[in-house]
């Protein structure tokens, strides 16, 4: 009888002694490790410039896009990182309700439909674009001078969530 009564009852029969199956280590805590240094306006411009100039299609050329990409900076950023970071901004929503979209966004769809276009012309002409930059200088331009248009710091990272101001949108008027 006493054993029934053992086997039914979940309680510990010591109390104070630790788990038998408790792992000896303790848990990783989720988040970003120690010294790891957010991406930076200029580092996006930077990135998007190697993006432009490799125009990469495949694994081999994301990978050359990282290396040049971590030669350049202060930090080492791999092959994942700058696809993910690429990748991020392109999928960005548009704002709506007279809001405008970020430079970097603006500069990134940009340079998305150029790499589309040359390839598109290499794989109908069979033959390269020879002009790297297209006429994406004026885009270029064009985001940096937003980006000093609305204050941003090129040695902070974008804030892509918060919508760019209207300046030229008009406020209803409140009778």
């Amino acid at each position: 009888m006493p054993a029934e009564n053992a086997l039914s009852n979940p309680r510990p029969l010591q109390k104070g002694k630790g788990c038998a199956n408790a792992p000896l280590e303790p848990k990783k805590k989720p988040g970003r490790k120690r010294g790891t240094v957010m991406w930076t306006s200029s580092e996006y411009v930077r990135l998007y410039h190697k993006i432009l100039v490799i125009r990469p299609t495949g694994n081999n050329q994301w990978e050359l896009v990282s290396t040049e990409h971590s030669a350049e900076g202060t930090t080492k950023r791999s092959l994942e990182l700058c696809k993910m970071r690429w990748y991020l901004v392109l999928k960005l929503k548009k704002p709506t309700s007279g809001a405008k979209m970020h430079p970097l966004h603006c500069l990134a769809l940009a340079i998305n439909a150029e790499i589309c276009k040359s390839t598109g012309t290499y794989v109908m002409n069979n033959k390269a674009n020879n002009n790297p930059y297209g006429d994406l200088a004026i885009e270029f331009q064009c985001a940096k001078d937003n980006m000093h248009q609305y204050k941003m710091d090129p040695n902070r990272p974008p804030k892509f969530d918060v919508p760019m101001p209207d300046k030229d949108a008009q406020c209803p008027r409140r009778l």
